[in-house]
């Protein structure tokens, strides 16, 4: 069964009080869109956006691994052994990551205080691990806010079509 769908290099805005964010799947044009709309820090949020990326890229390595949380049976460690083992400098970045928020990482960059990236940043995350950058452990909420990057896709006529091709 073949399903349909156009992939979207431009799947959406986050409408804020002063500006509007557009979420782009290209690199450059998302560099350009954080440097328009956040043009006081364009540097620092670039910066910060560079590495939530790169830690985003290994969440998404781990998670490709099957392994489920909490680990009750050795089975729930799926293939994240051999994903330690090939890959220990991902890892080892990981675990650096482990115990911290997003607020965290804003401070590194120190923009935990600029409020138009913050209220961004809450807008998003309220939609997935719904809270805000103070408590958002920052390893998931890593996927939360690259998600749309990774691929947005249309499928017409949305769900009905899914249900007649399963229903087929």
């Amino acid at each position: 069964m073949k399903v349909p769908f156009v992939l979207l290099d431009y799947p959406m805005d986050v409408v804020m009080e002063d500006r509007k964010i557009s979420l782009y799947r290209d690199k450059i044009a998302w560099a350009e869109e954080l440097a328009r709309v956040f043009p006081e820090r364009q540097q620092d949020v670039i910066a910060f956006w560079k590495t939530l990326e790169q830690i985003s890229e290994a969440v998404f390595g781990v998670t490709a691994t099957g392994v489920s949380l909490p680990i009750w049976r050795l089975y729930d460690l799926g293939k994240l052994p051999g994903h330690a083992v090939t890959h220990p400098g991902s890892m080892l970045r990981l675990a650096r990551y482990a115990t911290r928020t997003v607020e965290d990482l804003l401070r590194t960059y120190k923009i935990d205080t600029y409020e138009p990236l913050r209220q961004f940043i809450d807008a998003q995350l309220l939609d997935a691990p719904q809270t805000d950058c103070t408590e958002a452990a920052f390893l998931p909420s890593s996927l939360a806010l690259t998600i749309y990057r990774r691929g947005s896709f249309y499928v017409e006529k949305g769900i009905s079509q899914l249900s007649e091709l399963l229903a087929e």
